[in-house]
């Protein structure tokens, strides 16, 4: 009985979980991309170049990703 509630409380969240956790993975990937990208601009003296393909790598990245859990099944609860 106490394993049919647990089971049936971890799947309340798991949907809640999974659409937060595309949040925290786009905003990483566009922070990352972000800064990678400032990083080079002051290397190369290139501002604001770098940093700006950065952020749409990053938001590519992010997006690719979320794409990827989607094909994957994840959101399907």
């Amino acid at each position: 009985m106490k394993q049919e509630e647990d089971k049936d409380e971890q799947d309340t969240w798991r949907g809640p979980a999974s659409i937060s956790n595309v949040g925290i993975e786009l905003a990483a990937a566009v922070f990352i991309g972000a800064f990678l990208g400032y990083q080079g601009d002051r290397y190369f003296h290139t501002k604001p170049w770098l940093m700006v393909f950065g952020l749409f790598l990053g938001t590519a990245a992010g997006f690719y990703r979320i794409y990827r859990q989607y094909v994957e099944g994840r959101f399907d609860d």
